[in-house]
């Protein structure tokens, strides 16, 4: 038997897409005590007016090199959420807070598709559909928090969330990294009147899943791949309040 083609991956650039969706929320506050709740509308991204080049270096791919075409994708979505939480306020200086959030990815992302059309190589195919198959799962994310009033018109945050990765084993890949579980943020605000500055660090822990399909369809990098992801974010805001 002769070997498959090695595919050495491809490189998307300058897709774009524009979504809209709906939030409702509700706030009660009653003593030290608040309570609130928000849904958010799944928002459907079709991604447009972009360009991949595949390497189809590989004889049995007819060794073309590197081939660029314009490039769609369909069957992304931000999914549809729901949350509740709380806080509390032990002291004047001291704020407590917690909440668990519903993430709805089994709906939002069931087959990626990547359109390729007009290939800038006459030998190549003159169009093509590459299927990323996701199946995510639904999530589950609980967080707590703390927020600490040193001094007046300064605030010191500490946090702590946790989540299932929403990616089954079997659809893993490194183009859709979104296996990490466990964030921890720490920041800090200070106000002044109308006027508030935030800033804050979220690190997310590294997390290990391991792909043990044999289809090579879904996971076009062999039985047995891992994939390791971790990552720091940092978040700034100014706000004003009317």
């Amino acid at each position: 038997t002769s070997a498959a083609p090695f595919f050495a991956g491809l490189d998307a650039d300058r897709l774009e897409s524009y979504g809209y969706g709906y939030r409702l929320g509700f706030q009660y506050s009653f003593g030290r005590l608040t309570l609130g709740g928000a849904y958010l509308s799944e928002s459907q991204l079709d991604f447009r007016n972009g360009d991949v080049t595949l390497d189809l270096s590989d004889p049995g791919f007819g060794g073309l090199g590197k081939v660029t075409y314009d490039a769609e994708m369909d069957g992304f979505a931000w999914p549809r959420q729901a949350g509740l939480g709380m806080s509390y306020r032990v002291s004047p200086r001291l704020r407590v807070a917690a909440d668990v959030d519903w993430l709805d990815w089994k709906s939002a992302l069931r087959t990626i598709e990547l359109q390729l059309k007009n290939p800038d190589n006459a030998s190549a195919p003159s169009d093509r559909t590459i299927a990323f198959p996701m199946n995510w799962e639904g999530q589950w994310v609980y967080a707590i928090g703390l927020e600490y009033e040193p001094v007046a018109g300064w605030l010191v945050r500490l946090g702590y969330n946790h989540g299932d990765s929403p990616v089954p084993d079997e659809t893993l890949t490194p183009l859709f990294p979104a296996i990490v579980e466990d964030h921890i943020t720490a920041g800090i605000g200070s106000y002044a009147g109308p006027w508030q500055v935030d800033l804050a660090v979220e690190v997310g822990l590294e997390a290990r899943q391991r792909n043990g399909n044999s289809d090579p369809q879904s996971n076009p990098f062999g039985i047995g791949s891992t994939e390791r992801h971790a990552q720091v974010v940092t978040h700034f805001l100014i706000r004003r309040t009317f």
